[in-house]
């Protein structure tokens, strides 16, 4: 079993949320800014904003991502390994189970056991958690690792090219090496995509960064590529047609992953720009859908995503926790998890924040002509408010499992759905009328002073 008790598996559920956004975020911001760059030079002073700002901002994003993927494959453990001090420590003398309830030997969990039934125990009966003398007993000593009757836990490692820690643990626990494969190849795909970009901002002549950029991409696309065939490995995507939402994600980024190794080739072919950004935008198109099922994922509990398949398989028909029937001992229910209305929304909130960073970049490029750096401040400040109020309706949904049901609160979380639902409408028509003015003055359609009012 996964989750030996509820730190871990809130831990878990928190860390597969946040990649499944980040990645979600930064496919939208590269989605958008390849297909903009197709028409760079229509958009003049903004040329540079939209495209190259959009890629760094999309950059983070990914850099997050795939480096929390890294750490949740590398700390991966499960209840046998944290217990295992304990079990050498009393080989000699078991314990006797209490009356009724089945030794630990009896209450495996995983996609090759069945999970415990139990009554009240709610999310987490298909994750068994310690008896309550064992987690009250427990609980002093949480700060240090360990406890009294030997149980530890293992240090936490932050560094993401562990490579032979992170392969060892998951083959002992059965996963196999391509989550970690997966997770650590879209990392380096993620830095080498970075030398790229941060060729354009050095005092280098044109032509050596844009050989420089061209290199990096088609590395760091090949790295993608492969980063998405590991996750078909792992979801037997080569070998089966399951068609469950991990085998479709993880045929999505493999897809996207190609669409940027074919934009990365085209790109050393002369007059093939245009179509270069254009499959760009493909590929990243593609994996702003790959990321919307691992949203979904998240929603139904299957915090293995697309590069952790191990974690996806709890006992239920369609891959969700089971719990215990409160009036049959012997029947199971499926867990209900988070509505799709919940997923929508949680796409929304991030689309909020994209609309609002590209109308802070919009709104910030005014300070290399305006002599009012203070109203011009003031004005960024109101164009990335959306930006901040959707991370922190991001953060609140990763830790709200349902929608509150005692008024006004209940009133006031709905309410903020609708509110993101306006302002992402808002700053959506704000970043299209800031390409349009830049167009029009572009084409010398407008007045100079128009390109500012």
């Amino acid at each position: 079993f996964w989750y030996p008790n509820l730190q871990v598996w809130q831990w878990r559920r928190s860390l597969s949320y946040w990649i499944s956004v980040t990645f979600f975020e930064g496919s939208i911001f590269f989605t958008i800014s390849s297909f903009l760059w197709c028409y760079g030079e229509s958009f003049g002073y903004l040329k540079e904003t939209v495209t190259i700002y959009g890629y760094i901002a999309g950059k983070v994003n990914f850099l997050i991502c795939t480096y929390m993927m890294c750490l949740e494959t590398i700390n991966l453990s499960n209840a046998d390994e944290m217990e295992g001090p304990k079990e050498k420590k009393n080989n000699s003398a078991e314990r006797t189970p209490k009356r009724g309830t089945p030794n630990s030997s009896e209450r495996p969990f995983g996609s090759d056991h069945s999970p415990i039934k139990s009554k009240g125990a709610g999310r987490f009966a298909s994750a068994r958690l310690p008896d309550l003398e064992d987690a009250t007993a427990s609980s002093s000593d949480e700060s240090t690792g360990s406890s009294e009757d030997g149980t530890t836990e293992e240090t936490w490692l932050w560094w993401p090219f562990h490579i032979r820690t992170a392969i060892r643990k998951l083959d002992r626990l059965g996963a196999g090496p391509w989550p970690y494969y997966a997770s650590a190849i879209y990392l380096l795909g993620v830095l080498t995509f970075t030398v790229g970009l941060v060729a354009d901002f050095c005092p280098i002549p044109h032509e050596v960064a844009e050989m420089i950029g061209n290199i990096s991409f088609l590395f760091g696309s090949l790295f993608f590529t492969i980063g998405g065939a590991a996750e078909c490995v792992e979801n037997e995507v080569f070998v089966s047609l399951k068609c469950d939402q991990g085998w479709v994600g993880a045929l999505l980024n493999f897809l996207g992953g190609l669409g940027f190794l074919v934009g990365a080739i085209l790109a050393f072919i002369e007059g093939m720009s245009y179509w270069s950004l254009f499959m760009y935008g493909i590929g990243s198109a593609i994996f702003t859908f790959g990321s919307a099922v691992m949203i979904i994922m998240w929603k139904d509990e299957q915090f293995g995503l697309t590069f952790l398949a191990v974690l996806n398989q709890l006992g239920g028909h369609d891959g969700r926790p089971l719990i215990g029937d409160s009036k049959s001992k012997d029947k199971d229910n499926e867990e209900k998890t988070l509505s799709a209305a919940a997923a929508v929304f949680i796409m929304v909130y991030v689309m909020v924040g994209v609309m609002s960073t590209y109308d802070f970049l919009i709104v910030i490029e005014k300070l290399s002509v305006t002599e009012m750096p203070l109203v011009v401040a003031q004005e960024a400040f109101t164009a990335g408010l959306p930006c901040i109020f959707a991370h922190f309706m991001l953060a609140l949904t990763s830790g709200v499992y349902r929608t509150p049901s005692v008024a006004p609160f209940k009133q006031l979380y709905i309410g903020c759905r609708y509110l993101g639902v306006l302002m992402c409408i808002n700053n959506t028509l704000r970043f299209v009328r800031g390409l349009q003015r830049a167009y029009c003055v572009t084409r010398g359609e407008c007045e100079a002073w128009e390109k500012w009012n």
